[in-house]
This record gives C-alpha cells, structure tokens and sequence, in this order.
C-alpha cells in the first residue's frame, strides 16, 4: 500500500513542485506539507473525541438519572 502511494502521489506531487526546485527544497516542501496534515488530522481527531466524549458522558449521565428516578418512582 506504500509503495502504491509512493509510486503515484508523491512523484506526481515530486514533478509538479520541483520546477525550480532542488531535490533537498523539493522534498523539504512536501515535507512540510505531510507534516502539516499530519498535525491537522491529529488536532481535529483530538478535538472530536473531545466533543464525542461530552456528547456520550452527557447522554450517559442522562440514562443514569432518568433510570434512578424510575427506581425511585416504584418504591
């Protein structure tokens, strides 16, 4: 699976940058861009287990209190 990515994504993005570029800047830019995208995909990964977290807790607590005032409403 790799290697398919390499083969096809990185060369075609390695020919369309590197006009103008040397290898070292070539690779040094998309570089940059992976690691870029690797820091988005990390912080929105983050931020929504954050959210899906509150959202089950919350849901969670609200199970808990309506199960405990059925118990209490049949004593």
């Amino acid at each position: 699976m790799f290697s398919e990515l390499y083969d096809n994504e990185w060369t075609d993005a390695f020919t369309a940058v590197s006009k103008g570029l040397t290898e070292r800047q070539t690779v040094t830019f998309l570089l940059d861009i992976v690691m870029k995208a690797y820091s988005f995909c990390t912080k929105e990964m983050d931020q929504t287990r954050i959210v899906m977290s509150e959202l089950y807790l919350t849901y969670a607590r609200k199970d808990a209190v309506v199960k405990m005032t059925d118990e209490q409403s049949k004593m």
